[in-house]
């Protein structure tokens, strides 16, 4: 792997990958950390720099904390995905960081680097280039599989494949939220959403697209409708449209 996307957690000799949904990292799901322990590290405390190696993979990467030739920045713990939004968050406006993101200055990460092994990548989805001037995917709801079951009526059914479950709820916030529906909490709802979306194809959550500089006020409406599907938005713009003229001014009974 030539710029992998590293990681270092303080006061740990090493991480399994049992443990990674407990230090908000869900999204690297697919990965068996390998971690060596260091007596210091970009917080100033020992801890552990590992790298998430994807799931059959024998690769191997330079591991270590080196001030010289790597950036590191704390990222904010991934929270659960919340329909509507609660009440303001405190001071900072982010969870208190536990974990750390790093990559050799030279070597920035890429989607070439986090796709996952096994993605949706290719024609299923959207193109956008992102903050870092790479072109990453983007996969919408209509385009996910489907599961086949029951409906409330006990009718056929294409369900929501439940394996993505998170990235349905995500897109249906942005689509609300870019149709007008819902007012975000601040720019870290919508960056949320987009990153879990994007966390189909590659490895990624709310603190690496932060880390990498992915999204910027120009970025934020492009992704979100990527994630969303063009036609999806365009049936709930419709729809609202619909309704908003049947019920405005001088609408007959």
């Amino acid at each position: 792997m030539d710029n992998p996307l590293l990681y270092f957690v303080e006061g740990r000799a090493s991480v399994t990958a049992a443990e990674l949904a407990a230090l908000g990292l869900p999204h690297l799901f697919d990965c068996e950390p390998v971690a060596r322990e260091v007596n210091t590290g970009p917080s100033g405390r020992p801890g552990c720099v590992f790298w998430p190696r994807p799931g059959g993979s024998q690769e191997q990467v330079r591991l270590g904390y080196f001030p010289g030739e790597q950036s590191w920045c704390a990222i904010p713990v991934e929270a659960p995905l919340e329909k509507t939004p609660p009440a303001p968050p405190q001071a900072g406006g982010m969870a208190t960081p536990a974990v750390w993101a790093g990559w050799f200055t030279a070597l920035r990460p890429g989607p070439g680097s986090l796709a996952r092994a096994v993605g949706l990548l290719g024609e299923r989805g959207y193109r956008v280039a992102l903050g870092d001037g790479a072109e990453w995917t983007f996969t919408p709801p209509a385009l996910l599989p489907r599961a086949w079951g029951l409906d409330g009526a006990g009718q056929f059914a294409r369900l929501p494949d439940p394996r993505y479950q998170r990235q349905y709820d995500a897109a249906a916030w942005l689509l609300d939220f870019e149709t007008g529906g819902l007012e975000p909490r601040d720019f870290l709802d919508v960056a949320g959403n987009i990153a879990t979306c994007l966390s189909i194809n590659y490895r990624v959550g709310l603190g690496e697209v932060l880390a990498l500089t992915l999204l910027s006020d120009e970025l934020m409406h492009r992704a979100a409708m990527a994630a969303i599907g063009v036609e999806e938005y365009r049936a709930a713009m419709e729809k609202k449209t619909s309704v908003g003229s049947a019920g405005g001014p001088g609408a007959k009974d």
